[in-house]
């Protein structure tokens, strides 16, 4: 395996470009560590939307250079094969980017029967 000499640019470029979120959660990370004691689901569903975020990050950062350009590919079956696995591989990372807002939402409303009460 080769390394790509532009991998640590890329990253770093992928970490600017995300650097409002990244504060966010790392915000919102320190707010869950802080207020667990009093809403323990609520921060475990935004520490671990936070961890999706950050592996997603990285991940899909990363992950081309894993591949390959596809211009060194010689044969058609290869390239199908290639556009497959990338097409199925970012279909995945739509489920993940769903699942960050599912557990942020639900955060938003976890625990709430204790500190608010429902009225009919």
């Amino acid at each position: 395996m080769t390394v790509n000499k532009y991998l640590l640019f890329d990253l770093f470029i992928m970490l600017v470009s995300r650097l409002p979120m990244l504060l966010l959660f790392f915000g919102s990370t320190i707010w869950a560590v802080v207020r667990r004691k009093v809403h323990p689901q609520a921060s475990q569903m935004v520490l671990i939307a936070s961890f999706i975020y950050l592996f997603d990050g990285l991940f899909f950062t990363v992950f081309p250079y894993e591949i390959g350009p596809v211009e060194r590919l010689l044969s058609i079956e290869s390239i199908k094969t290639e556009r497959w696995l990338y097409s199925g591989i970012y279909f995945f990372e739509n489920f993940a980017r769903a699942a960050i807002v599912v557990l942020v939402v639900g955060a938003a409303f976890a625990d709430r029967s204790r500190s608010v009460k429902a009225t009919n």
